[in-house]
């Protein structure tokens, strides 16, 4: 890891327990336990813990509860559930830190931002930035920051529904908010309408939203689905790219990208809960975003409870590199005595790998007997950097929110089967560049200035990049989609 990015090196769940990612081996740290789902932290540049909060209250990394009056109230109906743990994000700035935390229950939808200075956590304001309700919108609490193509700023990316109800129907839309949150200027808004309607299940509220580590891509567990969608750095956009169908009898829950975005995992949902469904044990899957095949002929299940009574909470990449679980007792009438299960956090240890070869490690560092049956802290990815080369890694300093433009190249069909068609708007010769999901060269051309078909029967089915250079300079850059 690099000097001066250890901002997210330092966990805290609401079981009370800390990780420490400054060490080697990791750490435990304690705090207070807290009766809420819900948990974000950040440290300073150097790895050392700055602030915590659990959407309710804020506490100093010394663990001082240091919450401004008035902070919030009645963020979420709900004080303890699993599902709404994204409800709260800290993002530090270069002088500041920011906290979203979206505050919902029957009446409100909104999403609002308190401002701290670093320096003692003096609270600067506290504003609503979008009111879902009131435009018809319900937002689904899946908070995620990745960071703007210019390397400084933040897009807060945030999903909804176009409807007011749960469970959502079959047909609504699915609708993104990503915010621009700026150290001087925040306020840019940009709405992704919907291209993907609802499948009216009921368990799409209940899956995680993270984005890979480059930035690149979004994936959304989506009830018995994941959605996977590109990502514009430049303009906060979405597009979705493929739907990956039959993850799980009822719905997907966790999941993370490996260290090279070259693997999905994904945790399903229990079924034994009551709500009268077919038994469907929790897994660990893969699936497999680099092998040439279709993604969804891919899926490995890494592990399977061999009990019906246990379930996955959280799972999330660790600055070392591999992936940590945390798994939970849901028949939680049954006063027994911990298991190991619950107490040690599981760590796939080398999630680049295919299959068994992952290495999953089902006790790996114990809680001390404290039970981890808790999400992880919603923590945003600070070793991602600038987009080198796009059109706004040079955005004016000044005018960190300046309206983004881009040239209007294009793409289509996409995903691809035969034939790639590419227009180019400017009146001159580029060189178009087209890398596979693992950063290796498959194709370089000249693309002529009207534009050009470009054969793709020679490509693997999977994800590729398609560049387009001007100048030795990077203008446009589009995720293109190969099928069989």
């Amino acid at each position: 890891m690099a000097k001066g990015q250890k901002e997210g090196n330092n966990w805290v769940l609401s079981s009370g327990v800390g990780l420490d990612f400054n060490t080697i081996p990791t750490e435990l740290f304690y705090i207070a336990s807290q009766d809420t789902g819900m948990f974000s932290a950040v440290s300073d540049s150097e790895g050392a813990l700055l602030a915590y909060s659990n959407g309710f209250n804020i506490w100093n990394g010394d663990g001082e509860l240091v919450t401004p009056e008035g902070f919030v109230e009645d963020i979420i109906n709900l004080s303890w559930n699993t599902s709404n743990y994204q409800s709260i994000l800290i993002v530090k700035l270069e002088s500041s830190i920011s906290i979203l935390y979206a505050k919902y229950n029957v009446f409100e939808n909104d999403l609002y931002l308190a401002e701290l200075e670093e320096s003692g956590l003096n609270i600067i304001f506290q504003d609503s930035l979008i009111v879902g309700d009131e435009e018809g919108y319900w937002q689904q609490n899946r908070l995620i920051a990745i960071k703007h193509g210019n390397g400084r700023d933040w897009w807060i990316v945030n999903q909804a529904y176009l409807t007011t109800d749960w469970p959502t129907s079959d047909g609504d839309a699915i609708y993104f908010y990503s915010y621009l949150l700026a150290e001087n200027s925040s306020g840019h808004l940009v709405i992704n309408e919907g291209d993907y309607l609802s499948n009216g299940y009921g368990f799409e509220v209940m899956g995680e939203m993270i984005s890979s580590n480059n930035g690149d891509y979004i994936v959304k567990a989506h009830g018995k689905e994941l959605l996977l969608y590109s990502f514009d750095r430049c303009a906060g956009q979405l597009s979705l790219m493929e739907v990956i169908s039959d993850v799980d009898m009822i719905s997907g829950f966790g999941v993370a990208f490996s260290p090279d975005d070259s693997k999905l995992y994904v945790t399903t949902y229990s079924s034994f809960n009551g709500l009268g469904l077919p038994y469907s044990p929790s897994s660990i899957l893969q699936y497999c975003l680099d092998c040439g095949m279709d993604i969804a002929s891919t899926k490995d299940t890494i592990y399977q409870f061999p009990t019906k009574n246990f379930q996955f909470y959280g799972m999330k990449l660790g600055p070392d590199g591999k992936i940590y679980l945390t798994a939970g007792k849901i028949d939680l009438g049954v006063d027994d005595p911990l298991s190991d299960y619950q107490t040690h956090f599981w760590v796939i240890n080398h999630p680049d790998s295919l299959g068994a070869a992952c290495d999953l490690d089902t006790a790996s560092i114990s809680s001390g007997g404290r039970d981890l049956s808790s999400s992880f802290p919603n923590i945003p990815n600070y070793q991602l950097g600038s987009w080198r080369g796009s059109p706004c890694d040079t955005l004016d300093d000044t005018n960190p929110v300046a309206e983004l433009t881009s040239l209007p190249f294009k793409a289509y069909p996409n995903p691809v089967q035969d034939y790639l068609y590419i227009d180019n708007p400017l009146q001159t010769t580029c060189q178009a560049v087209v890398y596979n999901a693992m950063g290796q060269e498959v194709e370089r051309f000249d693309l002529e200035q009207a534009g050009q078909t470009v054969s793709t029967t020679s490509w693997p089915t999977g994800f590729y990049q398609l560049i387009i250079q001007q100048h030795n300079h990077i203008v446009w850059r589009q995720s293109v989609v190969k099928m069989e």
